[in-house]
């Protein structure tokens, strides 16, 4: 069933656990660490964008475009194909990953096209597809950001279990929405062991909130929690660990941009005094 869901889906399955192994689950909710699908937006990343840039990004992250950015990353994952990323002995698994979604592409595809035209594609796989980027992105979105969940970076105050409990949000849908799902919405479970398989995610989830409940995080997907990640946790400060939308978040980028001034300012002056040290030595020693 997985080998099916990721061949129809086009995606690599080595090169995805590979990601969240040894990125996500390994670094989560740390900054410049974790990974990029969910990092959220800083004020340096905003800082030395052009205005077309800047109002480019706006408009995919503070509209509906946001709940197709797994699309980009899917993208991303393409760079996968890398051998020299990969050890030797899993080099087979990262062919096969290739394998069958270009089996997919290269079979079903032409059958597609073959028995109803271009419009059974789009029918068929097309709008199938853009749905499950959609719930892909949802789902990735709300497991990863609230406004409680703190991003640090990697150092004394990163605390990884705390990041993992705290920090990792479980979604709650019906129970039909989760049977198709696979039971994604159950997301803490992959951080204990990441091989459980999907069919023991939700038991596992349950043993969880009833062993760390009180310190767990529970949402319901609703209108409110989507329309909070589209316009109000967009850009984050990690001097006040808390979001900000985009208005906001244009005084952050100024205050960032004066204390980098400020910084280069001190180390060029800093650089100068050890220079002028270093002259009367100098000096000296050719006298």
């Amino acid at each position: 069933m997985l080998c099916s869901s990721c061949a129809y889906a086009l995606k690599l399955y080595e090169t995805r656990v590979v990601g969240v192994s040894a990125g996500h689950c390994r670094c989560t909710n740390q900054l410049y660490e974790d990974t990029d699908a969910w990092h959220p937006l800083l004020p340096a990343d905003l800082a030395d964008l052009p205005t077309w840039q800047r109002a480019l990004l706006q408009l995919l992250m503070a509209t509906p475009l946001k709940f197709f950015a797994s699309i980009g990353q899917w993208f991303r994952s393409l760079e996968g194909f890398d051998l020299k990323l990969h050890p030797a002995e899993t080099r087979p698994w990262v062919w096969l990953s290739w394998a069958l979604p270009l089996g997919f592409i290269g079979v079903v595809w032409p059958a597609m096209i073959a028995a109803g035209g271009v419009g059974a594609w789009v029918s068929w796989w097309l709008g199938p597809w853009a749905v499950f980027h959609c719930w892909l992105s949802v789902l990735s979105l709300v497991r990863h950001t609230a406004p409680h969940i703190p991003w640090e970076e990697e150092g004394l105050t990163y605390d990884h279990a705390q990041a993992t409990i705290n920090g990792t949000v479980s979604v709650k849908l019906p129970n039909w929405i989760e049977v198709l799902i696979h039971h994604a919405n159950c997301h803490l479970p992959k951080h204990v062991a990441i091989s459980i398989p999907s069919y023991n995610l939700k038991d596992a989830q349950a043993y969880l909130e009833q062993r760390l409940g009180k310190y767990l995080t529970i949402a319901e997907l609703n209108p409110q929690l989507l329309r909070n990640l589209m316009t109000a946790w967009l850009v984050y400060d990690p001097q006040q660990q808390q979001y900000v939308d985009f208005d906001q978040a244009e005084e952050l980028i100024q205050d960032y941009k004066q204390q980098r001034q400020q910084q280069q300012q001190q180390e060029m002056q800093q650089l100068q005094w050890q220079q002028q040290q270093k002259w009367p030595q100098s000096e000296s020693n050719s006298s």
